[in-house]
């Protein structure tokens, strides 16, 4: 009998020992799957910050891009300005001061306006002077655009035909008497 308690006591001391030793192995897998995700998770935030860091970074250079664009579009059209100030008529054989005809395209209420649409007619009508004139309708001011400079009214038809074939009956534009 005693030589069964001591077995029996043999055993459980074994099973008890066989138990820590699978519990130190359980807590050591779930460290080692701690450290893993830890780990994971940490280069997931990584990467993260990465792809955050070069979103702003391409904005900054869309930014910058912009910027350059919107400089030297101001640029251009300051010097079509210039340019367009300085050589008044371009060798055309019918000046502002010889012309009795020209076409009124448009009026506008802000100077502004009427300059950018002046360089956008420079562009389409290069061989006609153009010019704005100022005045007032009413109380306010209007800034009339006007193209070509002709000694005779039919001149002046023929370049409205063509001015309505090109833009359309819906921009039509008046044959304006200069005094």
């Amino acid at each position: 009998m005693r030589l069964e308690a001591e077995r029996q006591a043999a055993e459980k001391r074994r099973i008890e020992k066989e138990n820590l030793r699978l519990e130190a192995e359980r807590q050591a897998a779930e460290k080692r799957r701690l450290k893993a995700k830890r780990k994971a998770e940490a280069e997931e935030k990584r990467q993260a910050e990465a792809k955050r860091q070069a979103e702003l970074e391409r904005k900054k250079r869309t930014a910058q891009r912009k910027r350059k664009a919107t400089k030297r579009n101001q640029d251009s059209q300051m010097k079509m300005r210039t340019e367009r100030q300085a050589q008044p008529s371009k060798g055309r054989s019918t000046t502002w001061d010889q012309a009795r005809y020209s076409l009124q395209v448009k009026a506008f209420r802000s100077e502004k306006e009427a300059a950018n649409y002046l360089d956008i007619l420079d562009q389409h009508w290069p061989k006609h002077p153009t010019r704005v004139l100022s005045g007032m309708s009413g109380k306010k001011p209007i800034y009339r655009v006007l193209l070509g400079a002709f000694k005779g009214r039919k001149d002046a038809q023929v370049i409205r035909r063509e001015f309505m074939k090109k833009f359309g009956a819906r921009d039509k534009p008046f044959i304006k008497r200069l005094e």
